[in-house]
């Protein structure tokens, strides 16, 4: 059983966007991240990742064997090698690269054991934003007591 997270990054920068130099700086980046993060304790996988069309907005897909209580900090790495390998420290505001925020967790497994059935708890990301705060609450109220 995996762990899976999708996580929305922005430059805390506010006039800072994901032109096609930081494109090509965070997927070496990724690159990176997953070759180290094979030898880790805690081994973690960027399985997928993409840009919002205004370029504001980096979504990552990160999965984990472990459940990660706060999976943002999993990135420290991507953003380290970010600032520290490529020009994108003119990004930074303060020390800080990227602002981050999990959107969804969602535990990714081929069967429920409970009945045997394939099990899906994905929500669009877009669908997720879309809804108000106490939406959002009761939809991640549901995912808890899915997998509890």
């Amino acid at each position: 059983m995996k762990n899976s997270y999708s996580i929305s990054a922005q430059f805390v920068n506010p006039n800072a966007k994901f032109d096609e130099e930081a494109k090509k700086a965070v997927k070496e980046a990724i690159s990176n991240y997953n070759a180290k993060s094979l030898i880790a304790k805690n081994p973690k996988q960027i399985v997928d990742y993409s840009f919002s069309k205004d370029e504001l907005t980096l979504v990552v897909k990160l999965e984990s064997e472990a459940d990660l209580p706060m999976p943002t900090k999993a990135l420290r790495l991507l953003s380290s090698y970010l600032v520290e390998e490529t020009c994108l420290d003119k990004y930074l505001s303060g020390k800080q690269l990227f602002k981050m925020t999990t959107a969804t967790t969602v535990i990714v497994s081929e069967m429920n054991p409970v009945d045997g059935a394939p099990t899906s708890s994905n929500m669009d990301i877009e669908k997720f934003r879309a809804l108000s705060t106490d939406e959002k609450l009761v939809e991640v109220y549901k995912l808890l007591l899915k997998t509890s």
